[in-house]
């Protein structure tokens, strides 16, 4: 590893701790949020906020390590997740900038073995994901398999069989698959493992002296611990995944000094050319027209003629987000070991920083809300849909607030902030607005998040099917709850718990919070928070297994003795 001289040393340390601090009330505004986010007895996060490429706000928040009681410091280092993917796509565009690739090749010219389904795909398609590859991690049985150490290859063969869900560049779904393949493809061009080739084209030659390829090989000075929620409401450590999974798609671990290096250095050509990384920060336009709002590795964001480019990512016990607004000479960059998502927390911030007004609440009555009830036919989703499969998101009201239920998650209160156009009361950045005909009628929903928004906007329309009508409990002896009580064998190692406390019957699967079921009747459970159910089946008398159905899906599980 490179060596900074001391007399350049003591002249960045010098700038660094000449650099103007942020206003009063800018750090009072950003303490706040962080403070409401990150207790300190709980897993916290570091945030680095630099001005023209000098540090003006860098402190951590909650701990370190939980059974320690060691606090997070700002040189912490952290999973980064799916931030990842901007290192992976730069290292294509080296080999695009050297001329060893284009991005119009189409993947089987480096891996001729990849079962594209009789489609071409590109490697552009694999950057910007609107190459159709299913996401690996969507699959059922990716929760059994993540303990399992995998070879890139044998990665690559876990989901390259599967159908794709729609013809490449036609449409945007995210895919940490079709990062997998970049990685491949970086690997098969440049005769290196991806893990050498970024330590030498990129971590190198910024002096990334905290950044690497996560493994459980060697120890990682000054490594925050990743936590999830336990079913006591508190927290656990994160149940353990092999490193080989989240590769080209999420595996590096650094800290926020590093990061502004490799922020600074894109202000640069030192690691890639201006016209490189002005198509990485260029947003893909669908056939259709729609803004995907990404490029390759990045989103990109036009807010109130502000541009905005941005990467989050998440995995089990660790968030991050990084924003760089470079008409504002601004980057935001987050890192957490808690197990909520970051993006909130970081938009928040950049919104404040920019002096972007919010808009207030308003207070429609029951009568004004009931417009907008209904079921919704989902046309786009973050993670792309299998062919021919149909989701719905249901709007109700109650009193005089209005809920929206995604498939398989609890319902959310939106509140009023415009004219048909309300936010998630949990992301005040996060917007739901109506459509109307000419003659005044709702007929769609349009979701998005301001400043950032990862994805096209995902437009539903509103259809004549009737909301579903609401379970109502029946009740059951504590005896015969009992019965169900046991674990259940979903194959390939994943078991999920099924206990009693008196008449109250709860579901867990590992490493979240156990949810109470209700009896529907002799046999089905069904969970008043999500649309998720379970019907128990028998073999002579006994309870023999279930069936957990949620968001459409079955899945069978068989009980243990």
């Amino acid at each position: 590893m490179k060596r900074i001289p001391g007399i350049l040393f003591l002249i960045a340390l010098s700038v660094s701790l000449n650099a103007q601090p942020l206003s009063t009330q800018d750090q009072h505004v950003v303490d706040s949020i962080m403070n409401a986010n990150y207790k300190p007895d709980e897993p916290g996060a570091v945030l680095l906020i630099a001005k023209a490429g000098k540090p003006i706000y860098r402190k951590a928040f909650g701990l370190s390590n939980l059974e320690f009681n060691v606090p997070n410091k700002p040189e912490n280092i952290f999973r980064i997740a799916s931030m990842t993917k901007q290192f992976t796509a730069v290292c294509v565009l080296q080999l695009a900038q050297r001329g060893k690739l284009n991005l119009q090749d189409d993947i089987k010219k480096y891996l001729p073995d990849y079962n594209s389904h009789g489609r071409r795909i590109t490697i552009e398609h694999l950057l910007s994901h609107t190459s159709g590859i299913p996401d690996f991690a969507e699959k059922k049985d990716f929760p059994a398999q993540m303990v399992l150490t995998q070879s890139p290859g044998e990665l690559m063969n876990f989901f390259m069989n599967d159908s794709l869900t729609f013809e490449p560049g036609t449409n945007w779904g995210y895919s940490n698959s079709g990062y997998v393949v970049a990685g491949l493809i970086v690997e098969k061009v440049s005769g290196l493992p991806l893990n050498e080739y970024i330590r030498e084209n990129i971590f190198a030659p910024l002096d990334m002296n905290h950044s690497a390829i996560g493994n459980y090989d060697s120890l990682v000075r000054n490594a925050s611990y990743g936590y999830i929620n336990a079913a006591s409401g508190k927290y656990m450590p994160i149940l353990y995944m092999s490193w080989s999974w989240p590769y080209a798609a999420g595996n590096i671990i650094s800290n926020v000094d590093d990061l502004l290096k490799w922020d600074n250095a894109l202000y640069t050509e030192k690691i890639l050319k201006k016209e490189w990384t002005e198509k990485a920060w260029r947003s893909v336009v669908l056939p259709d027209g729609q803004n995907a709002n990404y490029g390759f590795g990045w989103t990109s964001n036009n807010y109130k003629g502000i541009q905005f480019i941005d990467h989050a990512g998440g995995m089990a016990g660790f968030s991050s987000d990084a924003i760089r607004i470079p008409s504002k000479q601004l980057y935001m960059v987050i890192l957490s070991n808690k197990p909520i998502w970051t993006v909130p927390v970081l938009s928040s911030i950049a919104l404040q920083l920019i002096h972007a007004p919010r808009q207030p609440i308003n207070h429609l009555t029951q009568k004004a809300l009931n417009d907008y009830t209904g079921v919704y036919a989902i046309s786009q989703s973050f993670y792309a849909k299998a062919p021919g499969e149909t989701l719905y998101q249901y709007f109700t009201v109650r009193d005089d607030t209005l809920f929206a239920q995604s498939p398989g998650y609890p319902k959310s209160v939106l509140v009023n902030v415009g004219k048909d156009l309300f936010a998630w009361a949990w992301w005040k950045n996060s917007y739901c607005e109506f459509r109307r005909d000419k003659k005044g009628k709702v007929i769609s929903a349009e979701f998005y998040n301001e400043p950032v928004q990862t994805g096209p906007r995902n437009v539903q329309k509103k259809t004549d099917l009737p909301l579903p009508k609401a379970k109502q409990a029946v009740t059951l002896a504590a005896a015969k709850l009992a019965l169900f009580s046991g674990k259940y064998d979903f194959t390939g190692g994943l078991v999920l718990s099924i206990t009693t406390e008196g008449d109250r019957i709860y579901f867990q699967m590992p490493g979240q919070q156990k949810e109470e079921f209700f009896a529907e009747n002799e046999t089905n459970l069904f969970s008043k928070a999500t649309d998720s159910t379970i019907e128990f089946t028998e073999d002579k008398g006994k309870i023999s297994g279930m069936v957990f159905k949620v968001q459409g899906t079955q899945y069978p599980g068989k009980k243990m003795e």
